[in-house]
């Protein structure tokens, strides 16, 4: 008997710690601090200090909430109720150590007893009402709900400011993403991405809301705690919008973009919704549009920019020169345009990373490829086919594009009934390839090859060829979230080739040929976010060349709303 009422004594006691520790929940951890005519943010950021909690809440709901109270070692809980005792707001802690305040509404974090024998609809004060989202959906709308530490926790946060950096990528392909705009409002900070889609921005240390906009995808935002410097990459996904109306608005973007004179900007939505000829998309044709620019005849993709010649302007792809840009007599250029990211064209204040040009400077950059799947596009036009492949090699790490476009006109020349037609010859193919690898956070390799080659004849037995070639490979390695720096190593050649052998008296083969290599170093420093210092050094192949410091101000002071 003794023993059994020790064993129930003692089961008592087990129920009743049990009991207790269940009574003690997470929120109702204790906290202390003086809160007097404090703003709600600044109030929520103090408890989550204390606490592992996150507040989820609509600033403009609470830019008018003043707290004003004193707690000493008092629940969450507790203070919560304090807080929003008689006012319109509500709040809501769940499982996950999430709390939400709202206006005129509750939300409910646990389904109400008995809602499955109801047949899982309620009426009156307790309705309540859910939505289940798909896996897709949650990838999505998770990265805007969740809060994000960035460097290593302290408590309480140190005063001061502190750098983010990292790359802003397309969340279906993993492709960098050129020009987006990545700010805050209070205070009003912002940066840019570059061509490799890397940012870097300074700003105080505390909470903030990161925002996220580029030109056809989906606006997005961040809410970030800084406690110090750290990497940052995020995602967005391609905006599909359903016109209704046709809005024209000057480019309020462009403002942001930094004060480069005589700069424009193409990319690849850009080239492939101007109308060309033969059902190709040019680049060069696009480029002929621009203000200042002239091509130098019909039916050839040379160009005249702000009356400079031909032979004044340097065309680089993916920083190695291209010497003859043409096809097929000049009716395409040289750029296979499912390959092309972006193009910019210098037509004055040539930065000093180019080594300068008396006309203007035409830097085309090529895709990525597709980190997550693999994809391949073509088409078939009146003249020429071309195919695309791309995918990942290492999934998120390494990718490749290759792309190969030549021409049937050979062909049909001979299908004609003409005899001047049938002894003319005209063909031409290119062929590309691209190489992303993502080593580390701090280090990315880019390796990227071409050739082209082109030949004709015009009823006559002369024969004209000519062929470029470029190798590039390129090394980005991050030395911190203010400075990097982009090794590159090219190659460059072409060749040009005249010939005649139907008279064997007469016969001849005359040709040149031009080969060039280069290895540069380019370091971009970011001191603050308005300014951006770019230097470095280059060897071209005739000698030892160091490049002139450049200083580039960009004022980022904006509101892109």
């Amino acid at each position: 008997m003794v023993l059994l009422y020790r064993t129930t004594f003692l089961i008592f006691i087990l129920l009743g710690i049990r009991s207790t520790i269940h009574a003690q929940t997470p929120a109702d951890k204790p906290i202390r601090g003086t809160f007097q005519t404090m703003r709600f943010e600044q109030f929520a950021q103090a408890v989550e200090t204390q606490t592992p909690y996150r507040f989820f809440y609509n600033p403009a709901d609470v830019d008018s909430l003043i707290v004003d109270l004193k707690v000493e070692n008092q629940p969450l809980r507790t203070v919560l109720q304090q807080l929003f005792n008689g006012t319109k707001y509500s709040y809501a802690i769940d499982n996950q150590k999430r709390i939400y305040i709202t206006i005129n509404r509750l939300i409910r974090t646990e389904l109400p007893i008995g809602f499955f024998q109801r047949g899982g609809v309620t009426t009156g004060a307790d309705s309540t009402s859910s939505a289940y989202l798909t896996e897709s959906q949650k990838k999505l709308v998770e990265p805007e709900t969740k809060v994000y530490d960035i460097g290593k926790r302290t408590n309480p946060i140190r005063p001061g400011r502190s750098t983010i950096a990292g790359f802003v990528r397309n969340v279906a392909s993993g492709e960098p993403i050129v020009g987006a705009a990545i700010y805050v409002e209070n205070p009003r900070i912002g940066t840019v991405s570059d061509q490799f889609g890397y940012y870097s921005i300074t700003l105080p240390r505390g909470r903030h809301e990161l925002r996220i906009r580029s030109i056809g995808l989906k606006d997005t935002r961040r809410r970030i705690i800084l406690y110090a410097d750290d990497k940052f990459n995020i995602e967005m996904e391609d905006d599909v919008i359903a016109l209704k109306e046709v809005v024209i608005e000057a480019e309020k973007d462009k403002n942001i973009s930094g004060l480069q004179m005589g700069q424009e900007r193409v990319d690849i939505k850009s080239i492939k919704q101007v109308p060309t000829a033969l059902g190709e998309a040019d680049l060069l044709r696009v480029i002929q549009t621009l203000p200042g620019v002239k091509t130098v005849g019909e039916s050839s993709t040379g160009l005249n920019v702000r009356g400079g010649a031909t032979d004044q302007n340097l065309i680089l792809y993916n920083d190695a020169p291209i010497y003859n840009s043409s096809h097929l007599f000049g009716f395409f250029s040289a750029f296979n345009p499912d390959m092309i990211k972006s193009a910019e064209l210098y037509k004055s204040a040539i930065p000093a990373r180019f080594g300068g040009r008396l006309s203007s400077v035409l830097d085309v950059q090529t895709r990525d490829g597709n980190k997550k799947k693999f994809v391949g596009s073509g088409g078939i036009g009146l003249l020429t086919g071309r195919l695309t492949l791309e995918g990942p090699l290492i999934k998120d790490k390494t990718s490749f594009i290759a792309g190969i476009r030549t021409t049937y006109s050979d062909w049909l020349l001979k299908q004609l009934q003409n005899a001047a037609y049938k002894k003319s010859q005209a063909q031409f193919y290119d062929l590309n390839l691209h190489i992303t690898h993502e080593m580390n956070e701090r280090n990315t390799f880019y390796l990227t090859g071409y050739l082209s080659k082109d030949k004709f004849r015009l009823n006559s037995d002369t024969a004209y060829s000519y062929q470029n070639q470029t190798a590039t490979l390129k090394w980005k390695h991050i030395f911190n979230n203010k400075l990097y720096s982009v090794f590159t190593g090219n190659y460059s050649g072409y060749k040009y080739n005249v010939s005649s052998d139907k008279n064997p008296v007469n016969a001849y083969d005359l040709g040149f040929s031009i080969n060039q290599t280069q290895v540069k170093a380019d370091f971009n420093y970011f001191p603050t976010n308005q300014h951006a210092v770019d230097f470095g050094l280059a060897r071209p192949s005739t000698g030892f060349l160091p490049v002139i410091f450049s200083l580039e101000a960009v004022n980022h002071s904006f509101c892109p709303t």
